[in-house]
């Protein structure tokens, strides 16, 4: 390659990719679809010797015990710590009932035991949820065991004041006891939750008040933001005013301790204009924390999460008022940014800094990096890490987008709330972009910064590296017995274990020139050099995009390229909705089709198109796509340093005005395959990607190309 280029000369570095996350297998309806899938090789082979990946796409050894006793994995955690594989998604299966993860969501350790009970969620359609009971072998390798099977839509399972387990269902919070492999004594304690099988959000996450045993629920949003506004005949949400939803609902100890017929089926609301209230822990003081997954923007940038802060010591004395404690969704976002649906119609003043009366605006206490999608807290309180960790706040930040894929620690004050820092310079938060990078961005939420929170990152590089690690996907965490912190993994269909390390966290090199546009800008190249796949990329985004999503997502990317023809697809890319001739793990694919470990797109409220002609033909036109893309856009660019100065051309060509000059020891990104280089005029040009704010183009000197695409010469032929 060097010989090629003449005057350039390649870095040397692995150039990753911006493939799509691991998405999970298709959705299990019962035992023949999982043999199908996986057939009975899957079912009753050996785990091959020394290193190999696993189906979910970790480089392990099966035979490694270097991280507290299972295989280390190749993910950057914090000083003095290490990631453990403790079941791989190649042994998350029980033989005998030919049945294993789909979404594993949270686990809990049963007490005086190794062992762990693990909520499959299944999918999201009803009936596909499991129970599983995780246990050691006499190789000291953990199995599984179908306990229970056809739950709709659990996601938690936690030990209760009462030393039975409680686990959640769509609609009703059941618990039991566990006696070997057999569940006993199933009963459902609260019944009648307002959650829909069609929601976007109806998934009922709970927490117990450590003082009273009071227990607290989450009701999620039906929608995004509030899909009924879209026909403007209304000036406020129903969803907040009318349903018991968007809010935290309570059901007191002493009603579930009182004589019954049956399940509980009333409760109080106890806040309200919560979006989806997934990560609620409540600190002994009577504080509750709540982590608050945010509304939907086109912007990747906005809107920032919330965790808001509710003290349940200030709770209505004996029941509930119509607007009680109201936190904003859908009318505000961030700390004071009004909504765009709700800029006319105001039933919430999102400009008040201090709420004087239940009916007024609750800002959040602090935000949460855009994105994020918090699913999980607790305060750890085991010996493991009791020095560097010991009463600080755990949360899981599940999200798909640069932010996401973290477990991390807040230090907090008397009354469990992260301490907060009066110094603004360090209101940063930390993302992915690219090439075993981290970049820092500055917190400047739309509405401004109120107050923040500084946090120490646990797994601080979880990004995806193809043949090395798919992306985190940190949904539940337990603190076990021996104080290290086991998380389950969803989509990754794992369960991994952070624990103490005395080794020193390897470090992955880092480009500190990468611009992760350059994906974007290789991605355009692609598409627009081929005919086909342009015209079917125009396709989808008249026929599906821009009518059925542009609502909710937009219509732009914000990846700081132009926003034109090729916006949308920066946003597929960067979203990660599609793996190209994947289509059975595109992520997009999957929520059009319906494919339970997705969620359907459109959600409940919007104009559907599933199950008709329409949505067959725009199914097969994703499909077809998907399956055509090139699987070689990471070997489309390398980074590469110029010997000398040279001037950059909109075309391969001497004639005409330069578009910007480089000086000699400039680092740009070239397209090395032999079949992109031009030759013309005597010389061999090189196709170089530039962004449009890069600091060698000459302002006007030459229209910016919608793919990034200039060009240098390399040496004379």
């Amino acid at each position: 390659m060097a010989s090629k280029l003449g005057l350039l000369s390649l870095g040397v570095g692995a150039i990753l990719t911006f493939t799509g996350c691991e998405s999970l297998r298709p959705r299990v309806s019962d035992q023949s679809d999982f043999m199908t899938e996986y057939g009975e090789s899957f079912i009753s082979r050996e785990i091959a010797s020394g290193p190999h990946n696993d189906t979910s796409d970790y480089l392990y050894d099966p035979s490694d015990t270097s991280c507290d006793g299972f295989p280390k994995l190749k993910v950057e955690t914090a000083p003095g710590t290490c990631l453990g594989l403790v079941m791989p998604k190649e042994r998350a299966v029980d033989a005998a009932a030919k049945t294993g993860f789909t979404m594993p969501r949270t686990l809990a350790q049963i007490p005086g035991t190794q062992d762990f009970l693990v909520v499959d969620m299944g999918s999201w359609h009803l009936g596909r949820g499991s129970l599983f009971r995780m246990s050691k072998n006499a190789k000291g390798i953990y199995d599984l065991k179908l306990l229970k099977s056809g739950l709709n839509f659990p996601h938690s399972v936690k030990l209760g004041p009462d030393g039975k387990f409680w686990i959640n269902e769509l609609k009703t919070i059941s618990r039991f006891s566990v006696s070997g492999n057999q569940i006993t004594n199933w009963e459902p304690v609260i019944d009648g939750l307002p959650g829909n099988e069609g929601d976007s959000h109806p998934l009922t996450q709970f927490v117990f008040d450590p003082r009273n045993h009071d227990v607290y629920i989450n009701s999620g949003s039906p929608s995004d933001h509030c899909f009924v506004q879209r026909s403007g005949e209304l000036q406020f949400c129903p969803e907040v005013e009318d349903l018991k939803k968007s809010a935290i609902l309570k059901v007191t100890w002493a009603a579930i301790t009182a004589p019954r017929s049956g399940p509980v089926t009333s409760w109080q609301r106890i806040a309200v204009g919560l979006r989806n209230s997934m990560a609620m822990v409540i600190h002994p003081s009577g504080t509750l924390i709540q982590g608050e997954n945010s509304r939907d923007f086109q912007n990747l940038d906005e809107p920032f999460e919330e965790m808001n802060v509710i003290d349940l010591n200030r709770l209505p004395a004996g029941g509930e008022s119509k607007q009680a404690f109201h936190h904003g969704w859908p009318y505000c976002y961030d700390f004071h940014a009004t909504s765009p649906e709700w800029t006319g119609a105001k039933p919430i003043d999102c400009s008040l800094q201090q709420a004087s009366a239940e009916n007024q605006y609750q800002k959040p206490y602090i935000l949460i990096p855009p994105h994020a999608a918090p699913l999980a807290a607790d305060y750890y309180n085991g010996a493991m890490f009791e020095s560097a960790l010991a009463g600080k706040l755990l949360m899981t930040w599940h999200g798909y987008n640069p932010t996401g894929h973290r477990l991390v620690a807040y230090n907090v004050d008397t009354y469990g709330r992260p301490q907060l820092s009066s110094n603004s310079s360090k209101a940063n938060y930390r993302f992915d972009r690219g090439q075993a990078c981290m970049g820092n961005r500055k917190m400047a939420p739309n509405g401004g910064l109120d107050r923040f929170a500084p946090y120490v990152e646990l797994t601080t590089k979880w990004n995806e590296v193809p043949k090395v690690r798919p992306r985190g996907a940190p949904a539940g965490f337990f603190v076990a017995s021996d104080g290290s912190i086991w998380i389950a993994e969803d989509k990754n269909q794992t369960i991994v274990r952070l624990a103490r390390d005395v080794q020193v966290t390897a470090k992955e090199s880092c480009d500190a020139d990468w611009d992760e546009r350059v994906t974007y800008m290789a991605w355009r190249s692609a598409i627009k050099e081929n005919p086909q796949l342009m015209a079917t990329y125009s396709e989808i985004k008249t026929k599906l995009l821009s009518k059925y999503c542009g609502s909710c997502h937009g219509s732009t990317s914000d990846t700081s390229l132009a926003d034109d023809q090729f916006s949308t697809l920066d946003f597929m890319t960067k979203m990660q909705w599609f793996r190209p001739q994947r289509p059975e793990r595109s992520r997009g694919l999957r929520a059009i089709q319906h494919i339970g470990d997705t969620p359907a797109m459109p959600p409940t409220g919007a104009t559907q198109f599933f199950g008709s002609a329409e949505g067959e033909s725009l199914t097969q036109i994703v499909k077809d796509w998907i399956g055509a893309l090139p699987t070689d856009i990471e070997t489309r660019y390398t980074k590469s340093i110029l010997k000398s100065p040279r001037k950059i051309r909109a075309k391969p060509s001497l004639a005409g005005a330069p578009c910007g000059q480089l000086g000699a020891g400039s680092a740009l990104y070239i397209d090395p395959r032999p079949s992109s280089f031009i030759k013309a005029e005597g010389w061999s040009w090189a196709r170089a990607y530039l962004t449009p704010d890069h600091q060698a183009l000459v302002s006007k000197a030459c229209a910016w190309p919608d793919d990034g695409v200039f060009y240098v010469a390399t040496q004379e032929l």
